[in-house]
């Protein structure tokens, strides 16, 4: 952090730099006449210099650097001693562990341990499939020594969080191999480091040589759908490994598998596929892209992928047909909506002196049993009516009105069919 510390008022600063320069303009007038002009230049380039020399004292300027206490900050340092720390991944090189082992070494002023030492309390440990603090387990001479077992990061960096429940724990430094093989996910303990704010540092120990992979990308996550029209759902699925692998990737939703693939991908390489879904219910879903593991591959969190899709029902046109009797326009309406999803149907039809046939209707908006529909809720549902003229003369007022309701404010269509004789004049 940095500032100035002066007990001068800005306004007085201000004032005296201003008053400064135009004594210092003044006084060049003045000596033009009398001094020589690079003696006069000399003496104002003086009068500058002192008082950029005074001005720092004016403002007092200050520079504040803050550092953990050492003693209330502790950094926990966590070595991998696992079997696969033997290994040397060059022929003539050293093993993974004896690079740990410089790391740790005290003795060393530029080892890592030295230099976390100098400012903050470092807590060593060696994990396996468990953790062991640097007072046990470092094997004879004070050297540290492979442990048994397999590598559980996860559980370890659990352990140590838990083992410094009660301290300050600024940070951990995590040097390993990479190769978690046992215990918790290490996302479950990086879970409850982040609840704590707590840094985690990983310093790769091996060689530097890219490992073969292979992994999956869906392209896009946040489709759009309609209910039974087909979807197209790409994948990029790229490998590292030095020849042609040969991949299955596996397509599904909830409601269980929908298609396997079988393809070669090049050395290095990669391949993009594509494959077509049709949603079966309206919604949110989301579909699985996924890889079957591949021998040789380590990493498995790159194999799957997911993409989220919003699916709706189909845009719909929906038609009330008003009939005084059963005939040739209703049963084609009827036959038509019953092919279409784009086409929904419903009907009321008088049967008889006091009998109506109803159907088609919401059930909130069903009308009443022996009559037409009188209410504009029910008529304004609907995109377009379909009127026997003859049904007008059982048609009560609220009916008509509705239906004129329906035309002037909702802006309906009225299809009109049957005999204009005995018309209502309304």
């Amino acid at each position: 952090m940095s500032g100035f510390d002066t007990p001068i008022p800005v306004v007085f600063l201000v004032v005296w730099l201003v008053l400064t320069l135009g004594t210092l303009v003044w006084t060049q007038r003045q000596f033009r006449r009398v001094v020589s002009p690079s003696y006069r230049l000399l003496l104002g380039a003086l009068r500058i210099v002192g008082c950029l020399l005074l001005l720092p004292l004016l403002l007092q300027p200050f520079l504040e650097i803050r550092t953990p206490d050492r003693e209330g900050f502790r950094v926990a340092l966590l070595a991998d001693a696992s079997q696969s720390m033997a290994v040397q991944d060059l022929v003539g090189e050293r093993a993974r562990f004896d690079i740990v082992r410089n790391a740790l070494d005290r003795t060393n002023d530029n080892s890592l341990a030295s230099r976390l030492a100098e400012r903050y309390r470092a807590d060593i440990a060696l994990f396996s499939e468990e953790l062991r603090s640097d007072r046990t387990g470092l094997g004879a001479g004070n050297r540290p020594a492979l442990l048994p077992g397999g590598t559980a990061l996860g559980t370890v960096l659990r352990d140590s969080l838990a083992e410094h429940s009660g301290v300050p724990l600024g940070a951990v430094v995590v040097l390993s191999d990479g190769q978690s093989n046992t215990g918790i996910a290490v996302s479950e303990a990086a879970k409850l480091a982040r609840a704590r704010d707590i840094p985690i540092t990983c310093v790769g120990i091996g060689s530097s040589k890219r490992l073969a992979d292979v992994s999956v990308r869906a392209s896009g996550h946040a489709l759009k759908a309609v209910k039974d029209q087909p979807l197209t759902l790409r994948a990029t699925i790229r490998s590292t490994f030095e020849s042609d692998t040969p991949v299955t990737v596996d397509v599904s939703s909830g409601a269980g598998q929908i298609e396997s693939r079988e393809l070669v991908l090049p050395a290095g390489g990669e391949a993009k596929i594509s494959f077509t879904v049709k949603p079966w219910r309206a919604g949110f879903q989301t579909y699985r892209v996924g890889l079957r593991p591949v021998a040789g591959d380590p990493r498995r969190d790159n194999d799957i992928d997911y993409i989220a899709v919003n699916v709706r029902d189909p845009d719909t046109f929906s038609v009330l047909y008003l009939g005084a009797r059963l005939g040739w326009e209703f049963k084609f309406l009827r036959m038509v909506a019953s092919e279409s999803e784009q086409l929904s149907m419903a009907a009321v039809i008088r049967t008889g002196p006091e009998a109506y046939y109803t159907m088609g209707f919401p059930e909130e908006l069903a009308p009443k049993k022996n009559g037409f529909p009188e209410a504009a809720k029910t008529l304004n549902y609907f995109d377009v009516i379909v009127l026997d003229l003859r049904a007008l003369q059982t048609m009560n007022e609220a009916g008509r009105a509705a239906l004129l309701d329906f035309v002037d404010h909702r802006g309906g269509g009225l299809l009109c069919t049957g005999p204009l004789t005995d018309l209502p004049e309304s």
